[in-house]
């Protein structure tokens, strides 16, 4: 509260403060609101951990419940930060102009995305080459400031994105395997949100990279590129190829493991009508090529979650009978002829009732009931679902 006050009392003065902001923001000093972050490295401890506290001290959070640099803060994480909204906060000329010079000068993600956020608010689109080109240094060039924040390149990013930048598209690609043959989460996220469907040969690419040794990494990138099938015959390709090769399951890999699943699983990825009917074609043009129940369980729930993005009026998942998981448990149903619904599968489990009387709706006689095996039932009844034929109020 006290911090508040005292950076309120600054904006208070009006242009008389920018000065002395600008000459203490001058000295690089800054003084953190954050907290002391802890990292696990390897001890002595049983459990091969323990908790120390980070070589940073205090931590900065730019991002946190109170708030982020898009949306402005109501306590700011550093000094620094403070300062740069009460410039914002006394407006004119030089107040802008201390800005833009902080912004050429910003040595972490957080103060450039802030700055980025302020200046166009006060001057909207004018110094977005700016805030780009610092971003884009700082990416490809880490300043020693920023090597012990871990949230540095998800703001450097934010700026790419916030602008629909994707003259650093060939960079992130360079960027997007680590060292260490991870994906850079943030370069990936970057260059799906600004290309889109255009981001797929990137990503194939990065798909074959040897450099990749974690199965789950490939994964990822398969999941992005397959939100483009029906929208770049590259994406088309890789699909059919997925799907037709045999399912390796070696090592007790699981089926939802599989890149198989992973194809399938993305199908409801970003879909529109049009690519709906282009991806339910893709899906129909392998079912023979999946033999695994599993796989063409999940095939047929692909099918018709893309059908309902073709006809929303259709109910691709009534059935006659089938089987679906229940409290964890695959259990099977039938729909007998009074007709109600029976599960049989091992306990807990329920029993679902419907009751479909041959005169529609307005015959309603017997209401749903839910009743859980061994124990009590609770009822509903349909009727009270159906509006009254006048409008009014039931």
């Amino acid at each position: 509260r006290e911090v508040i006050f005292r950076l309120e009392t600054l904006a208070s003065l009006g242009p008389k403060s920018i000065q002395a902001l600008r000459d203490f923001l001058a000295s690089g000093e800054d003084v953190s609101y954050g907290y002391n972050r802890t990292v696990r490295v390897n001890g002595s401890q049983p459990n091969g951990t323990v908790r120390v506290s980070s070589p940073s001290g205090r931590y900065t959070n730019y991002s946190s419940s109170y708030g982020n640099p898009s949306s402005g803060y109501l306590v700011p994480p550093s000094l620094r930060v403070g300062l740069f909204q009460v410039a914002a906060d006394v407006g004119g000329d030089e107040a802008e102009r201390l800005l833009v010079d902080s912004l050429g000068m910003a040595q972490k993600g957080g103060e450039a995305a802030f700055l980025d956020s302020l200046l166009q608010k006060v001057a909207p689109d004018q110094y977005t080459d700016l805030a780009l080109k610092v971003a884009k240094d700082l990416l490809i060039n880490p300043s020693e400031e920023s090597l012990n924040d871990y949230q540095h390149k998800s703001h450097l990013y934010s700026i790419l994105t916030r602008h629909r930048d994707v003259d650093f598209a060939k960079e992130a690609q360079d960027l997007l395997i680590t060292t260490d043959g991870k994906l850079d989460r943030y370069a990936l996220n970057y260059l799906n949100t600004v290309l889109k469907a255009d981001a797929v040969p990137l990503l194939a690419h990065a798909h074959n990279d040897e450099r990749i040794k974690n199965d789950w990494e490939r994964q990822s990138l398969i999941s992005y590129i397959m939100r483009y099938t029906g929208q770049h015959p590259q994406a088309d390709q890789m699909f059919l190829e997925i799907m037709r090769r045999p399912l390796d399951l070696e090592g007790n890999k699981k089926y939802y493991q599989s890149a198989q699943y992973t194809a399938l699983n993305s199908l409801a990825y970003n879909v529109d009508k049009d690519t709906a009917v282009k991806r339910k074609a893709l899906l129909e043009s392998v079912r023979d090529n999946i033999t695994d129940a599993n796989l063409k369980r999940a095939a047929d729930s692909a099918g018709k979650r893309l059908e309902y993005r073709i006809n929303p009026r259709s109910n691709p998942w009534k059935k006659q009978g089938g089987v679906l998981l229940h409290n964890g448990h695959e259990a099977g149903f039938t729909i007998d002829a009074e007709p109600h619904l029976n599960f049989s599968g091992p306990a807990p489990r329920q029993e679902i009732r419907l009751f479909a009387p041959a005169g529609g709706a307005a015959g309603l006689t017997t209401p749903l009931i839910i009743r859980n095996v061994g124990g009590t039932a609770t009822t509903l009844d349909l009727r009270s679902l159906i509006p009254p034929a006048n409008g009014g109020k039931r």
